[in-house]
C-alpha cells in the first residue's frame, strides 16, 4: 500500500498521539480512524510506535514545529486517548506554551481514578464513546460513538467455509466475546450467560478471544475452571 506519510509537520491540523507498541482496542480505533479521516479532506496525522507505515504519520523529531502554527490555521489539535497522551499534550500546551487544543475521547465505562479525572478537567474538549460513557465524566462532553465499517465487516455468502476456516464446527451456531479478558469488559457475565444458555441448548458453542495480561491470569483461570466445572470446556 502506498504510504500517506507526512514529512511536513506544517501542513497537520491534528495529531493522533499512539504511545502504547502493544496492539490494543485504543491502537484499533487510530488504524482504522485515520484513513477515513485523511480521505474526508482532514490534515490529521498520528504519532507514535506500533503504527502500520500506511497510515499519515509524524515523527517526534519534527514535534519542535508545533510552535509554528499550521498553514492556513492558527493552532492545531493533539487528540489524546490514554493518561500518558494528555500528560504530553499538557506538557507542550501549558509548559512550553505551544499553540495546541487538546481534545481526549473517553471509552472506559467505570469511575475514573483521581489522577485521570484530574488530566480529563485539563482538555479543552472531551468526547465520550456512549451515554455510559459519558456518565463517568464530570466535565461537559460530546458523545460520538464508534462506528463499524459495514463494507468491511458482513455475513459471509457461504457461512459454513467460514466457520471451518477458523477450526469451527459449521453445524453448530456460535456465539462470541472479544476483547482483552479481564473483570471490567464482563468476561464472567459472558462465561455465566454461556453457561446457563448452553444447559438449555446444546446446539450452541461459546467463544472467547482476547489476551489476559499478567494482572488478569487469575481471572481468566477463575473463567476456565468455571466452564470445567461446567462440563462445556
Amino acid at each position: 500500500m502506498t504510504s500517506l506519510y507526512h514529512s511536513n509537520i506544517d501542513e497537520i491540523d491534528v495529531i493522533a498521539p499512539n504511545f502504547k507498541r502493544r496492539l490494543s482496542g485504543v491502537t484499533s480505533t487510530i488504524i482504522q480512524l485515520l484513513p477515513l479521516q485523511a480521505s474526508m479532506g482532514l490534515k490529521i496525522a498520528a504519532l507514535g510506535p506500533g503504527l502500520p507505515h500506511h497510515l499519515p504519520f509524524i515523527r517526534f523529531r519534527d514535534l519542535w514545529r508545533i510552535w509554528i502554527k499550521p498553514a492556513g490555521s492558527p493552532l492545531r489539535v493533539w487528540h489524546a486517548r490514554r493518561n500518558v497522551e494528555m500528560v504530553a499534550g499538557i506538557l507542550m500546551r501549558d509548559v512550553l506554551r505551544m499553540p495546541l487544543k487538546l481534545v481526549f475521547t473517553s471509552a472506559s465505562q467505570r469511575k475514573h481514578k483521581n489522577f485521570t479525572r484530574f488530566l480529563i478537567e485539563q482538555m479543552d474538549a472531551v468526547i465520550a464513546t456512549s451515554a455510559k460513557t459519558a456518565r463517568y465524566l464530570t466535565v461537559p462532553n460530546h458523545i460520538i460513538l464508534h462506528g463499524i465499517d459495514t463494507r468491511k465487516f458482513v455475513p459471509p455468502i457461504d457461512k459454513a467455509a467460514a466457520k471451518y476456516a477458523v477450526s469451527l464446527d459449521p453445524e453448530r451456531y456460535h456465539v462470541g466475546c472479544f476483547g482483552r479478558i479481564r473483570h471490567q469488559k464482563g468476561t464472567d457475565l459472558f462465561v455465566d450467560s454461556m453457561i446457563f444458555a448452553m444447559a438449555k441448548n446444546s446446539k450452541w458453542d461459546a467463544v472467547i478471544a482476547g489476551r489476559a495480561t499478567a494482572e488478569h491470569l487469575a481471572f481468566e483461570r477463575m473463567l476456565k475452571s468455571r466452564v470445567k466445572e461446567a462440563g462445556l470446556e
